[in-house]
């Protein structure tokens, strides 16, 4: 599910949960949401919401109210972006575990061999292991 005209920017940005959790919120109550209320809902630390602020106000997709905002909304290029990116932001997907192709190796080059070898077969054996016992 890769999106071949995602930029990287774009790809970590939407990585971080707390910037869907974010954006999800803005975008369902189509208000400005309140940065107080998202750290209580989702346990947000101040660093995390600084830094996804800080991020999609400088991307023009949220904007603040007034100087020293608390409270943000989407913009409507934001509210477009949203839309654009929708499987990545509501849905479950996350970046991380994509694997590319160049690393994923079949499973068949990893199966580790157990090979039957009569010593430690035997090693293990009840009989074998009662009769070292009763000769010690």
């Amino acid at each position: 599910m890769t999106d071949g005209s995602l930029d990287r920017e774009t790809r970590v940005l939407i990585n971080f949960s707390e910037t869907r959790e974010f954006l999800r919120e803005a975008y369902r109550t189509n208000a400005f949401v309140e940065l107080f209320d998202l750290h209580v809902r989702y346990q947000l630390s101040p660093a995390q919401l600084a830094r996804v602020v800080r991020e999609l106000e400088a991307r023009h997709i949220i904007q603040g109210d007034g100087e020293v905002a608390s409270r943000y909304s989407l913009t409507e290029f934001g509210r477009c972006w949203v839309i654009k990116y929708r499987r990545l932001i509501f849905g479950q997907y996350d970046f991380w575990r994509d694997i590319p192709d160049k690393y994923a190796e079949p499973a068949e080059k990893f199966r580790i061999g157990i090979k039957r070898d009569k010593r430690v077969l035997t090693a293990f054996d009840a009989k074998t292991l009662s009769r070292r016992i009763r000769s010690s």
